[in-house]
């Protein structure tokens, strides 16, 4: 998701959040590896959902892509919650069965 992120900017030719980051910051971004950690801690607070805000879409197209990125975050996180969810009421029915098979057997 990162690496796509960065690469909308590089085939974009308005102002992309790539420009962004070089007119607010002393460092520029020069290097491909830049781009890429930039765009890896960008795609890691999506994903996360911290969101910190210091990295941004400014034109249509990124904000497009934003957004479905973030579309998708939900979803991906929704199912791990999900997946989760059932892992641990699946222990604890089968933790219950084995307590009321105990209790019987020992009655």
């Amino acid at each position: 998701m990162g690496c796509s992120f960065g690469m909308l900017s590089r085939f974009e030719t308005e102002y992309t959040f790539l420009d962004q980051q070089n007119s607010l910051s002393e460092h520029k971004l020069k290097s491909a590896f830049d781009i890429y950690i930039i765009c890896l801690y960008w795609s890691s607070m999506t994903m996360s959902t911290i969101g910190y805000g210091d990295v941004v879409a400014v034109n249509t197209n990124e904000r497009i892509f934003v957004i479905i990125c973030q579309m998708f975050g939900s979803l991906f996180f929704g199912y791990v919650i999900g997946a989760v969810s059932g892992v641990i009421s699946w222990r604890s029915e089968q933790e219950t069965r084995f307590n009321t098979t105990m209790t019987k057997l020992n009655q």
